[in-house]
């Protein structure tokens, strides 16, 4: 451990050097990429930014983790900000969330409830021109049913309309030490594959989550089937190192853990209790491959750190080369 601590502060150091070269200043957008390499290699929290289209069921998967049905979800794009929800290890405690504004300016403390939350986080919201004058918003709860430091991301769709959505997505996934892409039922498409491939050259650690899969039993189709094409296309059109694809209903997920939402479910009125229907929504398979992931996080952050560090210098280089060679003309 005190190796990998030594190692990351030489890697902060060699990144601090190559932020204080001038000529890194004259290029924003190397400057911005050091900068969320740095950040992320200095997060002690484990990030996850959950990224997909709008009908993937982002929204729906985070509600999952939070065990409250509190983002809004739906056919349309809803989410105009990003949206952190900060493991509290205190699991006693009550769910609240703190408001960053564009301006600087912070609201904190605030009770966690879905009329609440629609105001600060969505195209929905009758107080504020969200994407223009709020960062990001902030939950605090006890999530996964443990106590190590992470946080997970809830993104704008990567095919939204509001201004600055992809631009704000991608820049969590440089940030994240790993993301989780969601599949929506119909499967990958042409333009999930091409985001695909966008992520990637960020990210490495990537879990591909198939979703609705009640959905998809409801209608006769093999959840092994669909998983199987999914892994066929990736692996032909992806572009990927490794592959990592697991299925899951965030539906079924979220609806075994709050109360609420099952009081007033079918399931319950068809007498089929919580149990069950987390046992259906294979929800343990999602917490294990995060908790692998975890494991892995002092080492892959190091590696991967130095591999991404690696590329951007030779792609800040090639930058430069070309900016002489084109000087040099005139």
């Amino acid at each position: 451990m005190r190796k990998n601590n030594r190692d990351v502060k030489k890697i902060i150091g060699y990144l601090n050097q190559i932020l204080g070269m001038s000529f890194v200043q004259n290029f924003p957008i190397y400057k911005e990429q050091f900068e969320s390499l740095r950040d992320r290699v200095s997060d002690k929290s484990f990030r996850i930014a959950v990224v997909g289209e709008f009908s993937s069921g982002k929204s729906t998967f985070v509600n999952a983790l939070i065990g409250k049905d509190v983002l809004t979800h739906g056919a349309r794009e809803t989410t105009a900000t990003i949206t952190e929800i900060e493991n509290n290890p205190d699991k006693y405690s009550a769910n609240s969330f703190d408001v960053y504004f564009e301006n600087g300016s912070v609201e904190k403390g605030i009770n966690l409830n879905k009329e609440k939350i629609i105001e600060y986080t969505t195209t929905h919201s009758k107080e504020y021109k969200v994407v223009e004058k709020i960062n990001k918003v902030v939950i605090k709860s006890h999530i996964l049913d443990t106590n190590i430091p992470m946080v997970f991301v809830d993104t704008p769709g990567l095919n939204g309309v509001a201004d600055h959505h992809r631009e704000r997505t991608y820049e969590q996934i440089q940030r994240a030490h790993a993301c989780i892409y969601l599949i929506p039922m119909r499967g990958l498409s042409d333009t999930d594959i091409q985001f695909t491939k966008e992520i990637s050259k960020y990210q490495e650690n990537i879990i591909f989550v198939q979703n609705f899969i009640d959905q998809l039993e409801e209608e006769g189709e093999s959840v092994e089937a669909k998983l199987a094409e999914q892994r066929s296309l990736l692996e032909s059109k992806g572009n990927l190192k490794k592959i990592r694809l697991i299925a899951v209903s965030a539906r079924n997920a979220l609806l075994a853990e709050d109360k609420e939402l099952f009081y007033n479910s079918e399931e319950r009125k068809n007498q089929i209790n919580p149990e069950t229907i987390f046992a259906l929504s294979r929800w343990k398979e999602v917490m294990k491959t995060i908790y692998q992931l975890i494991n892995e996080k002092d080492k892959s952050r190091i590696d991967e750190a130095v591999c991404v560090m690696l590329e951007k210098v030779i792609d800040l280089e090639k930058g430069l080369k070309d900016r002489w060679e084109v000087e040099a003309l005139y």
